[in-house]
Order: C-alpha cells, then structure tokens, then sequence
C-alpha cells in the first residue's frame, strides 16, 4: 500500500493533479502504484477541497478500474488552517471508522486529531491499522499546545491495546526531536511510536538533514498565503508503531519512506526546483513547488500474505500398486506489484482424516507461482484410500487462514482371468475326440471369466492379443479381443472343428490379457488354451488311417452295445451298435487317409479328357471279358 501525509496548504491547485499521479507513478524499491491513503491537512473544509483531491484523483485516473477513490465523511474541529481530512482506493482499502478528539480552543489543540481505521480489501479484522492525522500548533513558542496534542494522542492510541497497528502522520511543526511532545509520541507504552528512517535530531536549518526536509519547496511564494524560506525544516512525518516494523502482516517496507521530490540533491535553503535536483523530472518538482508549502511525505507499506490453495483431482478409480499423487499447490495469492509487497506466508499441511499421511511447514513469498506438494496415496491394498488434509497459516493477519481439502480413491485389486468361474484355471483344453470325417463344422461352447478377489474390489479383464498356432483352419475359435469385461462376468465363445479333412489336428492359443485402462493397470497375464480333435474316415476304429478288417473286428467285438465309442465300433454317432455303423465301415473299406489326401479333383477340361480316355479301355476290358467268356 502507498500512503502519503500531505499538508496541502488549502488546495488543491492547477498542478495537484501531477504531484499525485507522479507520487503513482515513482518506482520506488521496485513498486510504482497509484497511491492508497491520502491523509491530508490543511483542508478547508471536507465537502469541499477533500472532495475536490477526490474528484481530481478520480478523473486522473478514469480508465483504471483498480482505482476507484473515497473519502472520509468525518470533519474535526478546527480553530483556524484548515482541518484533516483523507481520502482513499477503495478498491485496495475499505474505511471502517473514523474518530475525532481533543479539545480545541487557545491553550489546548489547534485543530482535532482525526483517526481513521482501515482494512485491506479482502481481509478480516486483524489486518486492520490507523492513521492518525495530526496538524500540530506551529511555533517555536508553541511547544506547550504541541504536547497537548501529543498526550491525547497518545491517551487514544494506547487505548488500543497491544498489537494494534498504527501510522501517524501529519504536519508536526517541529523543528528537533529533545521537544516534550516527540518524547511523549515515542515513549514506551501500547502505542509507542518509531521513526521508520530514524533519522532523529535537530532537523531546522540543519544540512545533515537536508534529504529529509518537507518545508518549504520555495524561497519565493507562488501563490498567495504561501510559505518561502527554502528547504530546511522536516516538519511532516509518518511515524508508525512498532507492529510496522516487525515484517509481518501489515508492515513499512524498509527503504521506501521519503520526502516526495527531496533526495539531497537540491540547494540548501533553496528552492526544489532548482535545476541540481535529480530526485524527479523538473516538471515535476515545478508542479510539486506550486502544489503547496509542504512536501508530502510517501511510504510503502506491505500487505498480509492471502493463503491460496489449488488442489487437483486425482483418478476416482486405481489398481493395486499404482502411483498416485495428490498435487497440491499452496501460494501466497497476495494482489501486489512485487513479491516484498507482502507478508511472506508461512503454513503447514497436515492429515485431518484417512490414511494420507502427512505433515509439512513451509514458506511462499508472494507472485512465486506458488509451492508445489504432491502427496502420496497409499495403494498397497485394495479399498478406498486417501484423506482430509487441512493447510492452515500462522502468518499475521493472513486473509483466508485455512483451508481443508479432500482426495480418496477406490483401490481395486488386478483382474484375473480364468477358464473356470470359481478356480483360477490358466490352462485348459477343448477335445472333440475323434469326428467322422465330412462332419458338419462342429462348435464346442466355452468360456472365460474374470474372477473377483477376495480382498476388495476387482478390475476389469482387457482381452488384448489372441495368438494362434498350428492347425489353425481345421480348429479355431470364435473368440475376439475385448475390454472392460467386469468381475464376476464371463465372456462365451465357441471352438470350431472344420471335419473336412482327416487327420490328428492342434491349435494352440495363446490369449494376453491386462487390467482395464486404469492408474497402476498391469499387462502380462497370459492364458494357454488347447484344443485336439482326430477326424477320422467312417469306420476306422482304431483310427490307424485304413479301413481295415482290424475295424470290422472292433465292431463285431461290440455289436449291439449302445453308448458305444468311436473305436468301438459306433461310426454313425447314434449312439449304438449296430448294423448301421457295419455299413458305414462297408462303405469305406480298404480306403486311407493317404490315399485321400492325395487325390486331386480335376479341371473340368482334364476331367473330360480323363473320360474320353477311360470309355476305350473300359470298352476294351469288356470286350477282353466277353472274348474270355
């Protein structure tokens, strides 16, 4: 926060309006803003020079919406010289209270003191502080009605109580700090007060002191009723209580407290203007020396830190053994230009409820972006995992001083996958034993299940590869990959026999599987699935390849049996033996699997050649019968 004290001198004047937004405008220890507090004195009255300093600062700046100004609504009694008044952003700085006090008349106080209590937009009470506006009697001769003033000031500000925050600012007429009334403002008690730059002493006409003087700017007046003699009195101050000095909370930032327009540089006992000054632009220090008889005296003040908590989402569902972290981000979210233009934020982050197990102190200093926490979940078993975590700051007068956030996530354990629905089954086979040769394709049901853990919940089942070998086109499968196949479900497929070719046929399946598409998923899970069928010409019993006598014996050894075998001698599949099956074996007898594996169909045109050859022999073998005949 900027505050300024200036004594006006009734204005304002034409060139205010500078003298203000330049006191925006000065980069000081890296900050440059539009000015905060305007504690002012010498006012003519509040309705109208206070309003008047309020509508200026107001149109000069129009077109920012971070600068919108107030003003106090309290006027002080005064006996002559105008009275105090203030002005404010209220954007940055909300008025609670204003109090006037002391006596006025001809041996007590000039003008009464005006305190007025401020609080920082956006936080709570204990960030408020008070400016006291003082226009002390002047005079050399006055000391007496100065420490007047003081002892009431001091009466109200040690009223109080311990703690409390406090600017004095003001015109104090004084010219060395051995007068009664500097003694009474900086002695012990709730509301001692310190000279932020500590430069104590006899300030009138004094050339070590010259980078200090407020009074007065000209040696020549430049409008009516001003005072001259030049730069040599320190005459405006801003004093603060000791809870400004400390660094914490609301706070004066060391370096920053200065005469607006007064480095040193200027002649002693002259004018401000003068061209070796090299405080500020001449124009500048021009508008500064028509402005007033006083120099306004600006300080900077730092704000409280303004705990800010982010914490992102983490997966609401997670496998067994994922890592998961729960990203939280703690900043001091403190609105200020530079980083010293707040409390630094000092907080901790603990464990409120769950498993989440934490404790952390740390530090942010304002416009860091912020510190980073990522908290570990605890994922070694299945079940709901997580916590309540409270991040809270003991930094004075923060704004927001706790917050508590929460994460949990269900943990399930891996999917697993078997053949079988109660046991975990990872290798299985599928025999169609042995199938008449010429079969319609044959389909055998089947199954694979996710089975459910014990321990909790459970992933889905990810089919991801199917790899098949061997006699792939004789056996195979109607299964296809998949995902999300859920605990306790099962997928149903069918394994396929194509008889149309004899022989001993295997396939071999090879299925991967993974978890579903979850934090910690695993993959790797493999299942082995075999399936065996022998396609064998009706009749061979013994399934040796030939139709033989061997077959007819396997038969005749089991005639009329029922639920019989293939090598039994039950060739047509109706479950008995009988004369039925002696045909199928009659039918076939003498042929082999060789022989039918080796014949070739024909190309039609070969096939009519073929029969244009045979018909003479066959011709000619009758007629060779006839002729034996």
């Amino acid at each position: 926060m900027r505050i300024v004290s200036y004594n006006t001198a009734g204005g304002p004047r034409a060139d205010s309006e500078t003298v203000l937004t330049e006191i925006g405008n000065e980069m000081v220890g890296g900050i440059a803003k539009p000015i905060d507090v305007l504690v002012l004195q010498e006012q003519t009255t509040i309705a109208a020079t206070t309003a008047a300093f309020k509508e200026l600062l107001n149109a000069a700046y129009a077109d920012d919406p971070a600068a919108v100004y107030a003003q106090g609504v309290l006027q002080g009694g005064s006996s002559g010289a105008g009275r105090p008044g203030v002005v404010y952003n209220s954007v940055t700085v909300e008025l609670i209270d204003e109090v006037a006090f002391g006596v006025v008349n001809g041996s007590a106080q000039a003008r009464q003191t005006l305190r007025y209590q401020f609080r920082p937009v956006g936080y709570g009470p204990e960030a408020d502080f008070y400016v006291y506006s003082n226009h002390y009697k002047s005079g050399q001769s006055d000391t007496a009605r100065r420490e007047v003033e003081a002892t009431a000031l001091r009466a109200d500000a040690d009223a109080l109580g311990e703690g409390a925050a406090i600017i004095y600012t003001g015109d104090f007429n004084i010219y060395t700090s051995s007068e009664p009334m500097w003694a009474t403002l900086t002695g012990s008690g709730a509301g001692q007060a310190y000279d932020p730059i500590n430069r104590v002493g006899t300030w009138h006409d004094n050339y070590g002191f010259r980078d200090v003087h407020t009074q007065s700017p000209v040696t020549t007046a430049r409008f009516s009723g001003q005072v001259t003699a030049g730069m040599d009195d320190r005459f405006d101050f801003q004093l603060v209580s000791g809870e400004l000095l400390d660094g914490e909370g609301v706070s004066y930032i060391p370096g920053t407290y200065h005469a607006f327009g007064n480095n040193g540089t200027h002649p002693f006992n002259g004018e401000l203007d003068f061209m070796t000054n090299t405080a500020l632009p001449t124009a500048t220090l021009t508008a500064i020396a028509n402005s007033s008889d006083h120099l306004p005296v600006v300080a900077d003040y730092q704000v409280p830190a303004v705990l800010g908590v982010t914490a992102d989402t983490i997966p609401g569902k997670v496998i067994v053994g994922a890592d998961v972290r729960w990203d939280v981000t703690v900043e001091n979210a403190a609105e200020v230009v530079v980083a010293h233009g707040a409390d630094e934020l000092d907080y901790t982050i603990e464990t409120l409820a769950g498993d989440l197990v934490t404790s952390i102190s740390d530090v942010d200093s304002a416009l860091g972006g912020g510190n980073l926490h990522s908290l570990a979940i605890d994922t070694a078993t299945p079940g709901s995992h997580g916590g309540a975590i409270e991040i809270a700051s003991t930094s004075h007068a923060v704004a927001n001083n706790h917050v508590a956030q929460y994460a949990f996530t269900n943990v399930v354990d891996h999917a697993n996958p078997s053949f079988d629905a109660t046991d975990d089954l990872d290798i299985a086979t599928i025999d169609f034993g042995v199938v008449a040769l010429g079969s319609s394709t044959l389909n055998r049901p089947a199954a694979l299940h996710a089975l459910e853990s014990l321990l909790g919940d459970t992933a889905a089942l990810d089919l991801d590869v199917i790899v098949a070998s061997g006699d792939t086109v004789a056996l195979s499968t109607t299964l296809t990959t998949f995902a999300g196949l859920a605990a306790g479900e099962q997928i149903d497929f069918d394994a396929v026999l194509d008889s149309a070719t004899p022989g001993a046929f295997a396939t071999d399946l090879q299925l991967e599987f993974s978890d579903e598409d979850l934090p910690g998923e695993a993959s790797g899970v493999t299942l082995m699935l075999q399936l065996l069928a022998r396609v064998a010409i009706g009749g061979d019993a013994d399934t040796d390849g030939l139709v033989s006598g061997t077959d007819y014996l396997a038969w005749a050894g089991h005639w009329g049996q029922s639920a019989g075998a293939w090598n039994d001698g039950e060739f047509n599949g109706d479950g008995v033996i009988d004369g039925l099956d002696y045909l199928v074996w009659a039918e076939n007898y003498g042929t082999s699997e060789q022989s039918l594996l080796a014949v070739t169909v024909p190309e039609p045109a070969s096939a009519a050649l073929l029969a244009a050859v045979l018909v003479p022999l066959g011709l000619r073998f009758r007629r060779r019968r006839g002729a034996s005949a």
